[in-house]
């Protein structure tokens, strides 16, 4: 099924939007109104569907968009060469503000939040498994997804942060990848965090956690996959261990 060529926003606009370029001599069909195009009309530009005399408004969106500056044929292709703006003279406007003064009272809003060791303040208490390759991130969302199962009512949710990053990067590209995924191991809605490597990625973990300030560092845990005999047994018990300290964790009223 051909595309629709043409839309006319309202009943009574006097010009239809093309949805694809126009062909001159292509003649198409829009609300009951038959019309030829004269030239090739790009795709998003007007077409008229009715003559409107030199002076006359044109309308688009049930408006006036602006004036003829020339007669316009049905057909026409209708832009900056033959419509101009109605737009006349200045409005006046002058800025006058007026001073108040406001009462000060005691700002009771806020939230019930989980504050953090730096002092930031998380509205979760999440365990984050955070790859330092790309390699590893299926590994991390099966780890994830075993330890919501297992650790139901006990924290906020297990997520992976998996991403396609971190193996032969270098320079810039390295450190903008390490530095974001520093900045999520920092993040208050982590109370607990698992950074998973490979091992032969240019990402390593002993450097991104260098990059974590050193107070984060009780609620963080690493884990290499080569370097491990069974990285989905060490991954459980990496979080499970987090989970337990997570649990003296309570929500306290913050102000905003």
């Amino acid at each position: 099924m051909a595309l629709q060529a043409l839309i006319r926003i309202a009943p009574d606009d006097h010009v239809a939007i093309a949805l694809r370029p126009l062909a001159a001599g292509e003649t198409l069909s829009v609300g009951g109104i038959a019309v030829t195009a004269h030239t090739d009309i790009p795709s998003g530009h007007k077409i008229a569907l009715v003559p409107v005399m030199t002076g006359e408004e044109v309308r688009r969106y049930g408006w006036p968009i602006g004036r003829a500056t020339a007669a316009i044929r049905p057909g026409d292709h209708v832009h900056s060469h033959n419509l101009a703006t109605g737009l006349v003279g200045e409005e006046p406007y002058s800025y006058r503000p007026v001073e108040s003064r406001l009462t000060a009272s005691a700002d009771t809003r806020g939230f019930h939040g989980y504050r953090r060791e730096d002092g930031s303040v998380g509205t979760r208490n999440q365990i984050w498994i955070i790859p330092t390759v790309g390699c590893v991130g299926r590994t991390a969302q099966r780890m994830a997804a075993d330890a919501a199962r297992r650790l139901v009512g006990r924290v906020d949710g297990v997520l992976a942060l998996s991403h396609p990053f971190g193996c032969s990067q270098l320079g810039d590209d390295l450190d903008a990848t390490a530095g974001v995924l520093a900045a999520l191991a920092q993040n208050p809605n982590a109370g607990g965090v698992l950074l998973l490597g490979l091992g032969c990625e240019e990402n390593q973990l002993a450097p991104l956690l260098d990059r974590v300030p050193a107070h984060r560092h009780a609620r963080i845990r690493t884990l290499g996959a080569q370097m491990s005999l069974d990285e989905n047994e060490e991954g459980a018990r990496a979080i499970d261990a987090l989970a337990e300290m997570m649990a003296s964790d309570r929500r306290e009223r913050v102000g905003l």
